[in-house]
């Protein structure tokens, strides 16, 4: 991934356009009963917040990258998305209808990190592989297991080194700009009144959970005695204890003093 101010896509809105284009395109080429999911400037404002405004662990915290930092001035509120903790979930499913009038649920699949230490370019095409060979996304991004349900709206959001595509059971008819973004937490433009003559809808039940994000969950950490890490889980970092190999096809990336992940050698 990129750091911040380098030599990356500087128009994030060509990738994020280049991103959904080609998540339809992955999804006809699957041959999907329903490949085509139509765009959501609602959601794709959510997914652009969270993409400007990314939340990174620290080797005690059991939060994950689908959390939420706010600032004080932020439009939005400050969350810990835990997977063991059923409680954390409406962390991630109430932020559409907190940030917009989207009413349905929300449920995003991430790909990103610290942007001043990821080095890598960070282009549509390699959030969506990075997300196709994660099993937890790939099911979401074409609806396979446990997420059979059509989807019906998608937003996608990409800054400063993180990817994010936020998806929905419900319909989205704001009608705002693709291009709209939000940035810093400071500025989330409300999307065009929808009809919410509905009550709001119950959080789905949390099993199966919401999707886990490809940077490091407890829930994903392998165990020690296998001495082999597989992929996205932590191959190292300081006062770690774990496997410090990776499963073929992978390598261990640095990311700091403290935490080094397992990601596709290519």
């Amino acid at each position: 991934m990129l750091p911040a101010n380098t030599n990356g896509p500087r128009d994030w809105a060509k990738e994020e356009d280049r991103l959904y284009d080609l998540l339809i395109q992955y999804r006809k080429d699957l041959k999907l009963s329903n490949p085509e999911v139509p765009r959501s400037p609602s959601l794709n404002m959510v997914a652009q917040t969270h993409a400007n405004n990314p939340f990174f662990e620290t080797p005690d915290s059991t939060c994950n990258a689908h959390s939420w930092p706010a600032k004080k001035e932020a439009k939005f509120k400050s969350c810990c998305f835990d997977l063991s903790n059923s409680e954390a979930h409406p962390c991630m499913w109430d932020k559409p209808r907190e940030l917009t009038t989207y009413q349905g649920n929300g449920f995003e699949v991430y790909y990103g990190g610290d942007p001043e230490v990821y080095t890598s370019e960070d282009t549509a095409e390699e959030c969506l592989k990075a997300l196709q060979k994660s099993v937890p996304h790939n099911d979401v991004l074409i609806n396979n297991g446990t997420w059979t349900t059509k989807w019906e709206a998608v937003g996608v959001g990409m800054a400063k080194g993180q990817c994010a595509i936020w998806f929905g059971h419900e319909k989205d008819i704001a009608t705002l700009p693709d291009s709209q973004t939000a940035q810093d937490g400071l500025e989330t433009p409300g999307a065009q009144e929808q009809q919410v003559g509905h009550e709001k809808p119950n959080n789905p039940d949390p099993n199966p959970n919401p999707t886990p994000t490809p940077t490091p969950d407890a829930d994903l950490t392998p165990d020690n005695d296998s001495r082999v890490a597989a992929i996205w889980t932590q191959c190292g970092g300081k006062t770690w204890t774990g496997p410090t190999a990776c499963a073929e096809g992978l390598v261990c990336k640095k990311f700091g003093e403290w935490y080094s992940q397992c990601k596709p050698a290519a």
